[in-house]
């Protein structure tokens, strides 16, 4: 009986494991000025991470320079999960993709934090 209840678990276990690093999920997150949302999804060999960071404040903000931060758990989304950018705003926001082949991704909510500075303001999103 123990070994059927452990072996029950253990293939709960890696199909857990098979279905997070395959999966594919979305995260979503506001703050006072900004909306970001992450798409994670598994095309082929590669995993891709797309980030939308969209401008919703009411002040006109076009050609200022913004610095955003993306941070996301590494013990769940590889290594290369952190990055920092300086772009000058010339539409609503700023779109970027990662492509990786060794990374996981994200696919629990709280996992992606997004910081961005621009002016004389700063603020942080936690995708969910």
């Amino acid at each position: 009986m123990i070994r059927w209840t452990l072996a029950i678990v253990l293939i709960i276990t890696i199909g857990f494991y098979i279905w997070q690093s395959m999966g594919s999920t979305s995260l979503e997150g506001e703050s006072e000025h900004w909306r970001a949302s992450y798409e994670g999804y598994k095309e082929g060999k590669f995993n891709y991470r797309e980030y939308r960071i969209i401008y919703t404040g009411k002040e006109e903000i076009k050609g200022t320079d913004i610095t955003y931060s993306i941070e996301s758990d590494h013990i769940q989304t590889g290594q290369e999960g952190n990055l920092q950018k300086t772009d000058k705003l010339e539409g609503k926001g700023a779109e970027v993709t990662t492509v990786c082949g060794s990374c996981r991704i994200a696919m629990k909510s709280g996992m992606i934090t997004i910081e961005v500075q621009w002016a004389d303001h700063k603020e942080r999103l936690v995708l969910e």
